[in-house]
C-alpha cells in the first residue's frame, strides 16, 4: 500500500492571495499557463512533484506548507480523494 499525503489546492490560493499576487502572475512565476493555476487552485489538478516546488518557491513557503498535514495522518491509497504520492506520482 502507498502512502499519500493529501495536496490542497485551496492552500495554493491562499497563499497567492495573502501575497497579493494574481493567478496571472503566479503562472508566470512557475512557468505554467494560468489555466494551470486556475485547475490547482479549484483543486481539478494535482501538480507533479516539480510544480509543487515551483509552486513553494514562487509563494515563499516550503513544498510542505502546500500540503494537508501537520495534524491529519497519512492517509491510505484505498481513500477516495485526491491526492499527491510521496513518490512524486499523481492520484485521482
Amino acid at each position: 500500500m502507498t502512502e499519500i499525503i493529501p495536496f490542497s489546492g485551496d492552500r495554493v490560493g491562499e497563499l497567492r492571495r495573502s501575497s497579493a499576487m494574481t493567478e496571472q502572475e503566479l503562472a508566470e512565476r512557475v512557468g505554467s499557463p494560468v489555466d494551470t493555476i486556475r485547475e490547482i487552485e479549484r483543486n481539478d489538478r494535482e501538480p507533479n512533484l516539480d510544480m509543487l516546488f515551483r509552486l513553494a518557491a514562487a509563494l515563499g513557503v516550503t513544498p510542505s506548507d502546500l500540503l494537508v498535514g501537520g495534524e491529519r495522518p497519512l492517509i491510505s491509497a484505498d481513500e477516495p480523494r485526491t491526492a499527491l504520492a510521496i513518490s512524486g506520482s499523481v492520484l485521482r
